[in-house]
This record gives structure tokens, sequence and C-alpha cells, in this order.
């Protein structure tokens, strides 16, 4: 899971083969909100440098399909049922319910209509294809 996508799909990749998502995130995190901060360092393996601009980063986290999305740093963009990474690396499939009176939302186990634990959600993504929407 990641806090921070590249704009460009081909950067995005090639950064993931060297790095780790955590290890971009804290590259990012260390220099995100210095003013004079126009560009990012990563040090790869064998002493490699790569210099990433700053425009190139998408900074405020958004949510992107087909990763991991961090929770409550993004919130699902839809009323729907995701599946769910908790806090204990343990996965779920919950949905997401907005309230419609303060805006923010909330997860709800699908099985029993019970409010799950809000803090115990780490990450979030969409169900893949061939996975039933179901807790089975």
């Amino acid at each position: 899971m990641t806090k921070y996508r590249f704009k460009s799909e081909a950067l995005d990749a090639a950064m993931r083969l060297i790095f780790s998502d955590e290890e971009i995130d804290r590259v990012l995190d260390e220099r995100w909100n210095q003013d004079g901060a126009s560009s990012f360092f990563f040090w790869g393996p064998g002493g490699l440098m790569i210099s990433v601009d700053r425009n190139a980063v998408i900074g405020n986290p958004v949510y992107v399909r087909n990763v991991w999305n961090c929770y409550p740093q993004i919130v699902p963009p839809t009323e729907d049922l995701w599946l769910t990474q908790t806090t204990d690396n343990d996965y779920r499939i919950l949905y997401w319910r907005k309230d419609a009176a303060s805006g923010s939302g909330r997860w709800i186990d699908p099985n029993s209509s019970r409010e799950a634990l809000d803090s115990h959600v780490a990450a979030f993504r969409e169900l893949p294809a061939q996975m039933p929407e179901g807790n089975k």
C-alpha cells in the first residue's frame, strides 16, 4: 500500500521495481512539506541515485485503482464493497457507507450489518474480478 503515486505510469512501475512502497513513502514524507524541496532523491542498490522532480509526484493522497490505498488518508470514492486490510494484516470484505449528514463515512460488515471499527482498517482496494462479493 502506498500514499503516493507518480504521474507517469512508466515511472511509477520502474520505481516500484527498485523500491518498496514503504521506501517511496518514507522519502516523500521526509521532504514533502519542505518548501525548498523541488526534487526527491532515492538511493538504490549499488549506489544508484535517482532524482525525481516534485512535479512528477501526485502529492495529496488520492484514490488509485488496482492498488492498496492507505486509509484514512484516502477514503473510498463510492459506496460499495471493498477488500480491506486490517491493522493486524488480516483481510476482510467490508461495505463503505457514506453519511449524508456529516459527509464522512464508515465501514459496515455486509454479513452482520454491524459497523466495523474504523481504526482497524489500514488500507482498501476494489475487489478482484474473480473474488465473490461476500465474506466466505
